[in-house]
């Protein structure tokens, strides 16, 4: 039997990462394939647990003064 994989909304996402859905969404537009979240069929984003890591280590570097170019 095939796991059904847990899906986050934007909002779940921002709350359960302290961070905010704009800043979510411009970081999905300017790293372009780096941060790419599902899409359902309304076309709202949908994350899995593998996005948590990614988007934690963005809000990381960018804490530390790095550039989203340096990102």
């Amino acid at each position: 039997m095939e796991r059904q994989e847990q899906l986050f909304t934007i909002q779940q996402l921002s709350l359960k990462l302290k961070i905010p859905k704009p800043t979510l969404r411009f970081w999905e537009k300017e790293l372009d394939g780096i941060l790419v979240p599902l899409r359902t069929q309304g076309g709202h984003r949908r994350y899995t647990a593998e996005h948590i890591p990614i988007l934690k280590g963005i809000k990381h570097l960018r804490k530390k003064g790095m550039s989203l170019v340096e990102v």
